[in-house]
């Protein structure tokens, strides 16, 4: 062995890396809760789609994740019912931003009619803007 050169083993690195990521752990998550902010309001401010209801638009919501690890999810049901519509046991209809993000078969009167209605991606583009965005930020 070498004069001056020390052994370190995996587990040291994955101590210190562990030591690490708990010292700036607050940092890590205010910089993923602003990517998660910024890819929201990217997909509610696109105009991939017309929502005649706001429905869509509103629906979609950041929250923070119940993971480990942490983090936050960022997602699109297409449902939005407020409190109020809870307590009074209305529901809202929805569930449809993923036929409006990848396009569906047209349905009329309950039957296909063979024809497609074309996707409008607007959650794939606001990735993608978030991703430059979070570059940007690491970039400093």
């Amino acid at each position: 062995m070498l004069k001056g050169v020390a052994s370190v083993s995996v587990k040291d690195l994955d101590a210190g890396f562990a030591d690490q990521l708990k010292a700036n752990k607050m940092e890590v998550d205010q910089f993923l809760n602003k990517v998660a902010l910024y890819l929201k309001n990217e997909a509610q401010k696109t105009s991939a789609f017309v929502d005649r209801t706001g429905n869509l638009r509103k629906s979609i919501r950041k929250k923070k994740s119940k993971f480990e690890d942490g983090g936050y999810i960022v997602a699109a049901s297409g449902k939005n019912t407020t409190k109020s519509q809870k307590e009074a046991g209305e529901h809202s209809k929805g569930w449809h931003a993923h036929l409006i993000e990848f396009g569906h078969v047209k349905i009329l009167w309950g039957k296909p009619t063979g024809e497609r209605v074309p996707p409008s991606p607007f959650m794939r583009p606001a990735c993608q803007k978030a991703g430059k965005y979070a570059a940007t930020l690491i970039k400093g």
